[in-house]
């Protein structure tokens, strides 16, 4: 889970709190640092948790030569168990240099909630895709591009150049799939040589990675408050989610495999700078200015929402919002829960900064792969004192996003409803748990500042329920290209024309290119998969099978 470039944002708004050193400095050599530096009483770290998924990716990058290792040159055929070796090596390592002195806690991305597995499945699909037809290519080696070791978490340019890349699917690393299965049995041997008491949440545990660590904090807060933590994890998400915590004394823990350095951040200074930064008469207290922080965050779009409309440009946005926020004389949550009048009355102040957003957007459109219509149409150039000048009109800009992005105007009201049931659901999330396994955001695209702004919202009623099960999701996140990752007596659910899943599966997608810098920031516009047929598709052939076996 991430949001798309906010490590970087915030190492550079906020640098104080950030340590970079080379990858064999020792922990005591980097507390050393934050206690000279800035006064935190820290000598050693307690416990160190690993996000799993972070050192899986990264080793089998190195193993089969892709993604961050994509110009490795190696002599030898690559195989599994070499990868499997790879990463209790990494884990290994890791240990060595946080040396935790009480508990080591892994943890493994499990079955997941909806809208991740939606987000999975846009990923998943998108390096199956052809960029020059749009249409699922057999050959095409299904994402190696989907890396959390890459520190982004939006779908990476195709670099592999290496003729060992194709030997290795990434789409394996997915709860209960042959590949993850063995791994586990390889982990749990080597949990038996660790001196650490060590506790580990596999695959088959449900829950993302970074929230059942979230979830260990969370339960045991007395017990852990007065230790200090060190997590290492590449999703930017670990910002929002330590923060969220309000435990003290975390330390996220960090590679940047282009230069082999370590980073460090300590995230009791990023709440230092925060509260610094953002409090006034208005909100005077730190839990709800952090709290608050955290909703902006989801503003600018993670794996579950889109950004806001207009505000893809998420540095400069940051700011502007940011600067908002410090002016604006009312707190946005409250006892972990959005205020959605509060909320609404910031979106109506920041229609003040949309029109120089919309100027910035128009000012990057150069840069576009493909023309965004909405901004094109709406844009008037001209001279203006011997200068060449643009300007946007809002309520054109407005209505030709709609047509283009929705087909129609009409919905509004529908859009804007979800999307703040969407930022009710991830602070949740955040902040407390999963509060519904079964909800996602049942659209592309996201509503525009002013009709947020316009729209009450009435908090709802979260269903809850529990995660589905392991084969569900493999069905809903897979593309066609990686049916052998599938169960057998389930594949013709994915490759029969005939089948009742057979519309979740199209042989032919579009991506949506238009104003997007880059190919891995397209949408893909899949159609969005339910859960409850697919569920009911893999109960017929159950009953099936047990029907034929008792025949046999």
């Amino acid at each position: 889970m991430g949001i798309p470039r906010m490590y970087r944002y915030l190492q550079r708004r906020y640098s104080d709190i950030y340590f970079q050193t080379t990858i064999d400095t020792t922990i005591s050599d980097v507390l050393k640092f934050f206690r000279s530096q800035h006064g935190l009483n820290v000598d050693h770290i307690d416990n160190f948790y690993l996000d799993m998924n972070a050192i899986i990716h990264n080793s089998a990058q190195e193993v089969f030569c892709y993604g961050n290792y994509a110009t490795r040159i190696r002599k030898t055929k690559p195989s599994l168990s070499e990868t499997y070796n790879s990463v209790t090596d990494n884990v290994d390592r890791l240990v060595k240099i946080v040396e935790p002195k009480e508990l080591l806690y892994m943890a493994v991305d499990g079955v997941c909630p909806n809208p991740k597995q939606q987000n999975q499945r846009q990923r998943r699909y998108g390096s199956s895709v052809t960029p020059q037809t749009n249409t699922i290519n057999p050959r095409l080696r299904p994402p190696r591009g989907e890396s959390k070791s890459s520190g982004q978490d939006s779908l990476l340019p195709p670099t592999a150049t290496s003729p060992y890349a194709s030997l290795f699917n990434s789409s394996s690393i997915s709860p209960s799939t042959p590949f993850m299965q063995e791994l586990d049995r390889h982990i749990k041997k080597y949990l038996r040589k660790i001196n650490v008491k060590t506790i580990y949440s596999s695959h088959e545990d449900q829950g993302e990675g970074e929230h059942k660590i979230m979830d260990y904090l969370r339960k045991n807060i007395d017990a852990v408050k007065t230790k200090t933590h060190g997590i290492y994890g590449l999703d930017a998400d670990f910002f929002m989610l330590a923060l969220a915590t309000q435990c003290p004394n975390i330390f996220l823990v960090r590679e940047d495999l282009a230069d082999m350095s370590m980073h460090y951040v300590s995230i009791d200074l990023l709440r230092r700078s925060l509260i610094g930064d953002l409090s006034n008469d208005g909100h005077p207290d730190a839990k709800t200015i952090i709290d608050d922080f955290v909703l902006i965050c989801i503003m600018v779009g993670n794996d579950f929402l889109r950004p806001i409309a207009s505000f893809e440009d998420l540095p400069f946005v940051m700011d502007v919002v940011l600067d908002a926020y410090a002016k604006f004389s009312l707190p946005l949550t409250s006892d972990r829960r959005i205020i959605s009048e509060n909320v609404r009355k910031f979106f109506q102040n920041l229609l003040n900064s949309q029109q120089t957003i919309l100027n910035r957007n128009v000012a990057n459109s150069r840069k576009h792969i493909e023309p965004d219509p909405a901004l094109v149409n709406a844009t008037t150039a001209g001279i203006k004192d011997g200068i060449f000048t643009e300007s946007i009109n809002i309520e054109k800009w407005e209505k030709e996003y709609y047509h283009d992005r929705f087909g129609n105007d009409t919905i509004r009201d529908k859009i804007c409803q979800s999307y703040y049931i969407g930022l009710d659901w991830i602070c949740r999330y955040y902040f407390t748990g999963c509060p519904d396994w079964r909800w996602f955001y049942p659209y592309h695209y996201s509503p525009t500042l002013r009709d947020l702004s316009l729209y009450k919202y009435r908090p709802i009623l979260f269903k809850g329920g529990k995660a589905v099960q392991p084969i569900v999701q493999l069905l809903a996140i897979m593309p066609p290209t990686a049916s052998d990752m599938i169960p057998a007596k389930y594949r013709h659910l994915m490759l029969d024309e005939n089948s009742p899943l057979a519309k979740y599966y199209p042989k032919t997608v579009k991506m949506d290119l238009k104003g997007c810098t880059a190919p891995w920031h397209g949408t893909l516009l899949l159609p969005f998969v339910n859960h409850r047929e697919i569920e009911q598709a893999v109960k017929d052939v159950d009953d099936k099978m047990k029907k034929i076996d008792k025949i046999g």
